[in-house]
């Protein structure tokens, strides 16, 4: 079972399957509809405009480095936000990110019909506004539309992303039937690398210091989950507590 960074075929036989029609995750037509996900809400962004003012050269380039096996990711921006509080985060080049959608949208195929149903992050139709919704109906119904008590549970995962495994999560993946190959190698690549090794940093670096150890990956080291807050990030941590719950209940 591998559990470093992976590579795609560098021989063209992915090139020679996408042709085919046999591998569409690595089709322009997947790569294409990645980069329309993605867009949505970084249109504006510097990264995404200067992706966008030659796009279809970026996007067949994009389309043939991941089917002739020589894609990597980009350099990561770091800066640290202060609202509600101080937070380190890494993030990807706007080309990555179209990566990050296409991994996304293939795991979802295989992984939104495991969830249990009250898992509301990062899945489509759910979200936050349907997540208040449920959790009023459960309130009405338990304390009888206000007539009686209730009670409730808060419970939070101290430093979540922070305490994934990387090799943990790669094989919770790997080890599932309907991982193709090529799934198999992105994901392989996405969950081992390390943004601390090629970043440009943005802002008062001086703010880092101020961030608790166990917060930051210049501190915990390589393999905890890159707490980018990217659509990978959060839909691997969404199957790593789906799987919780079931294992729980």
């Amino acid at each position: 079972m591998a559990t470093t960074t992976g590579t795609i075929s560098p021989n063209n036989n992915h090139v020679r399957s996408v042709r085919s029609g046999e591998c569409s995750l690595l089709s322009f037509r997947a790569i294409y509809d990645a980069y329309l996900d993605c867009r949505r809400r970084k249109r504006g962004t510097i990264n995404a405009l200067r992706f966008e003012a030659n796009l279809l050269e970026n996007l067949f380039n994009l389309a043939l480095d991941l089917q002739r096996g020589k894609y990597r990711p980009s350099r990561s921006v770091c800066f640290v936000t202060r609202s509600p509080k101080l937070r380190e985060i890494f993030a990807a080049d706007f080309r990555d990110r179209i990566v990050h959608h296409l991994v996304v949208r293939e795991l979802e195929k295989i992984w939104d019909p495991r969830f249990i149903h009250d898992s509301y992050a990062s899945r489509k139709g759910k979200g936050i506004h349907t997540a208040v919704d449920r959790l009023q109906g459960f309130m009405r119904k338990i304390t009888r539309s206000g007539k009686r008590a209730g009670f409730f549970l808060q419970l939070d995962v101290r430093s979540f992303f922070m305490s994934i495994d990387k090799r943990i999560l790669f094989e919770l993946f790997d080890r599932d039937p309907k991982t193709s190959e090529v799934l198999r190698t992105l994901l392989s690549i996405l969950i081992f690398h390390d943004p601390t090794k090629d970043y440009h940093f943005k802002g008062n670096r001086k703010l880092l210091y101020g961030i608790p150890p166990h917060k930051t990956l210049f501190k915990v080291g390589p393999q905890p989950e890159d707490p980018s807050g990217g659509r990978d990030s959060l839909a691997a941590g969404a199957g790593v507590l789906s799987g919780a719950f079931q294992t729980c209940g």
